[in-house]
């Protein structure tokens, strides 16, 4: 699957994977932890996939398994985002009104803080 734009990517959705659209301005502001390197470097594999010509069978095939292994990566990114941003927001509205929802949202942005989703990658 390929992607024209950020904007492009942040739109995919494919419900039978289990992948929901994001806003683009979402998915900028937490590429930072999504991709090593960040927002450039990001731009940057995905100019080099799109723009890089094989002229091996077996370069083709190794790029094919670069290119999805980027995608999957980027779209377990997105949704696992996109899911904590939503628990986070139901968090907050259960916690409006009962009071031990609130002790526990608390602890959890004590630990984590509030200014985005905690996500690392793994290797």
């Amino acid at each position: 699957m390929r992607f024209a734009s950020v904007d492009a990517l942040a739109a995919w959705e494919d419900v039978d994977q289990g992948i929901y659209p994001v806003s683009p301005k979402t998915m900028r502001k937490h590429i930072d932890l999504m991709h090593g390197g960040g927002y450039r470097a990001f731009i940057l594999s995905v100019e080099y996939l799109r723009n890089h010509n094989a002229t091996s069978t077996a370069r083709s095939s190794v790029e094919a398994a670069i290119r999805q292994g980027l995608e999957r990566e980027a779209a377990a990114i997105l949704e696992m985002t996109n899911r904590y941003l939503d628990l986070m927001k139901r968090m907050r509205n259960l916690a409006e009104n009962n009071p031990s929802a609130m002790v526990q949202l608390k602890h959890h942005l004590r630990i984590f803080g509030d200014e985005h989703p905690h996500l690392t990658r793994v290797k």
